[in-house]
This record gives structure tokens, sequence and C-alpha cells, in this order.
């Protein structure tokens, strides 16, 4: 008899259970989010786009102009009482929020350049420094522009090559003289009487057709440079060199035949010989 009333009591208190209504939300729901049986649940599902709230008796989307009251697409489950999502909008920050309103920190070893945390040491458009851009022939290592080809140094906010460049030849700043190329990071002096300097070369100009007379100076085929001028390639001592006119017996780079080209010793061709 006792064992019968324990199974009594049992049953009507899972009957009273199971009539206790929908089981509640623990913890409770977020803003935009309605309890459904002990689970959160989006009243409009899918979610609705720019421009429409979601009307949470209708669970329809609604245009936000339509004149209906925006104020119900926002419920607070946990205290059954509707939100004005206007209320929540004024917690966020605005999108088009002026930058110096939002604080940057960066660690001890960045740099804050324009609302970015960069590291100088290694950033070439910030390089040492915020807006100092490195050539896009250099790195930037430990805050300073590195350039990377061979033979090149940073100068000036440029990667130079500073074996052949004569205003900074060798180095930063080494100009050679009027009368110098640079070569191989060196100053080498021209003749003083015969040369010109031309595009970091020393240069014939008596005798040179793509220079004759002066840097620049192209000789048309088959003219041949004599004395600083263009002549025409006729006469008993005149010769076609590599598809060129020339005079044996005194061109610099053909002295005598074509392909014998004087040395810086004995640059001056006289007779066909180097002297």
């Amino acid at each position: 008899m006792r064992g019968s009333s324990i199974l009594v009591v049992a049953l009507a208190f899972i009957a009273c259970s199971r009539n206790s209504g929908p089981a509640e939300c623990v913890p409770p729901c977020s803003p935009g989010y309605v309890c459904d049986d002990g689970t959160c649940i989006e009243p409009c599902n899918p979610a609705c786009g720019p421009g429409y709230f979601c009307d949470v008796g209708s669970a329809t989307c609604v245009p936000v102009d339509a004149g209906t009251d925006t104020t119900v697409d926002w419920l607070d489950s946990s205290s059954d009482s509707v939100i004005d999502p206007d209320a929540l909008e004024e917690t966020e920050p605005p999108a088009d929020a002026p930058a110096d309103d939002i604080t940057i920190e960066c660690s001890p070893f960045e740099l804050e350049c324009d609302g970015i945390c960069i590291d100088p040491m290694t950033d070439r458009l910030n390089c040492g420094t915020c807006d100092h851009i490195c050539p896009m022939e250099a790195l930037c290592v430990w805050g300073e522009c590195e350039c990377q080809p061979a033979g090149t140094d940073y100068c000036e906010g440029d990667c130079i090559p500073v074996e052949e460049d004569r205003e900074n030849c060798g180095e930063c700043g080494n100009e050679c003289g009027e009368l110098e190329v640079c070569s191989e990071g060196d100053c080498v002096a021209c003749h003083p009487l015969y040369q010109t300097v031309c595009s970091n070369e020393c240069i014939w100009t008596s005798f040179d057709r793509f220079n004759c007379g002066g840097c620049g100076n192209v000789c048309p085929t088959p003219q041949f440079c004599y004395d600083g001028s263009c002549e025409d390639c006729t006469g008993t001592y005149y010769a076609m060199c590599d598809g060129y006119c020339t005079i044996l017996s005194v061109d610099h780079f053909n002295c005598g035949y074509c392909g014998n080209e004087c040395p810086f010793s004995s640059p001056f061709c006289n007779a066909g010989s180097c002297h």
C-alpha cells in the first residue's frame, strides 16, 4: 500500500512538470532575440537587411520609413520590455567618428602612424619615423633604408650606383672633377687635351662618330668623325670598320687597322701608330 502511494505522487509530479509551460532561457537572451522554449532565436530568419527592422509580433521585416513604430524591433527577453534601437546605437561609436576620438595604444617597440601601429625598424613606408618611405629597391633595416642591388647606396632618398655615379662616386656626396669619370667607385681622369666626359665615359670627340665634336652628336652612316666634324667616307686613307667609315691613320679605336684601340698610356693615334 505504501509503495502504491509513492508511485502516485511521482506520476503526479511528472504531470505537473509537463504542464508548467515553456522553459525559460538561462542566461536571458540578448537584445534582438526572443526565448522559444528555452532557446534564444531571431524572430526574423533570415535577418533583415539595411533599411529594414524586424517586427517581433509578426516576425517579418518592415521598412524603417514605413510609418511603423521601430521600437518593436528589439525585445529584451530578460525583462519582456521593448528597447529603442536608437538608444542602442548611441552606445556605439559612429562609423565616421574622427580618428582623434579613437585612442591607439601601441607596444613600446611600435610607432603610431595615421592610426596604425607599425614597426619603424622594418616598415619601408615608415622607416625610422612616420612617412619616411624607402625606394622600391631598398628595405628598411633597423630604421634605415638599405639598398639591395650590389654597388648601390642610399643617397638623398634614392638608391644610387656609387660604382659609376660621378656625383656619388664610391660613397654619397663624393663628386668627381670636370674631366673625371667614376669607374668602380673611383674617380679616374680623362686625357686633358683630347678627351671629353660624356655619360661617365672619356670620349675622343675629335673622332667618335657618336659624339663628334661634342657629346651626343652622331654622324649618319656611312659618314665618320674627323677632327670633330662628320665627313664622307671617301679617299685613300679611309676604311670601313664594323660598318663605319674611319681614317686608320688617326682613329684612336682603329689605329693602323680595324679594332686596334690605343691604350690610355699612348692614347694618340698618328700615322697609324699609338703615341
